[in-house]
C-alpha cells in the first residue's frame, strides 16, 4: 500500500513548505479556480493589492471585486515557476493565460511579491508584463520550441499540426506548449 504524498512537502525534493509558501500556493490555486472564499481566506482583513500603474485596492471587499474581470471568460491558467521566501516575504514568479470575452487570449508573465503577517497575505504587489505571441508558426517565434514532453508518436503529431519540422527544434530550455495554446 502506497502512502499519499504529504501536502506540506513541495514537489521539489523533500523540503517541507513553510506556512507562508503554503498560503501563497493555496491563494494561487484558489485564484485559478476563481474561488472567492478560498482566496479571501488567505488574506488579512487590511490586505492591500497594488499593480503599479494599474490599481491599488485596500481591504477584502475591494480585493474580492478584482478576483474576476468582465473582460475575461472562464478560469485563468496560472503556472507558478518559482516560489521563494525570505523572512515574511514570499515571491512568486510565473505566467497566466486568460481567455478574452471578445476572443483570443491574454498571456501575462508575473512576479508577485507577498508581504505576509501570521501566514496570511497582508500586501501584494503584482508586476505584470503581457507577452504577445504572433500568428506565425511556432518554429518562427523567437522562443522556438525547446522541448516536448510527449511520447514520440504524439510529438510527431503535434509538430505536424504546428507545421514544424523536428529538425527545427532547439535543444535546451523547456517551453510549456500547452500554456502557449499549441
Amino acid at each position: 500500500m502506497s502512502v499519499p504524498p504529504d501536502p506540506c512537502v513541495s514537489n521539489k525534493g523533500d523540503k517541507p513548505m513553510t506556512e507562508n509558501k503554503q498560503t501563497v500556493q493555496s491563494y494561487m490555486e484558489a485564484f485559478s479556480e476563481t474561488n472567492h472564499a478560498d482566496v479571501l481566506s488567505c488574506l488579512t482583513d487590511d490586505v492591500e493589492w497594488v499593480i503599479p500603474g494599474a490599481f491599488h485596492v485596500q481591504g477584502k471587499d475591494a480585493f474580492d471585486k478584482e478576483i474576476e474581470n468582465d473582460a475575461f471568460v472562464g478560469r485563468p491558467i496560472i503556472k507558478v515557476t518559482r516560489l521563494i521566501e525570505e523572512q515574511e516575504v514570499v515571491v512568486a514568479e510565473g505566467s497566466v493565460r486568460c481567455a478574452k470575452r471578445d476572443g483570443g487570449f491574454l498571456d501575462v508573465v508575473f512576479c508577485d511579491v507577498f508581504v505576509m503577517r501570521n501566514a496570511k497575505i497582508r500586501h501584494l504587489t503584482s508586476y505584470l508584463m503581457e507577452v504577445k505571441w504572433d500568428e506565425a508558426p511556432m518554429a518562427k517565434r523567437n522562443s522556438g520550441i525547446r522541448a516536448l514532453h510527449l511520447s514520440s508518436g504524439n510529438q510527431q503529431a503535434l509538430l505536424a499540426r504546428l507545421g514544424v519540422e523536428p529538425s527545427q527544434l532547439i535543444k535546451g530550455a523547456y517551453v510549456d506548449l500547452l500554456a502557449q495554446g499549441a
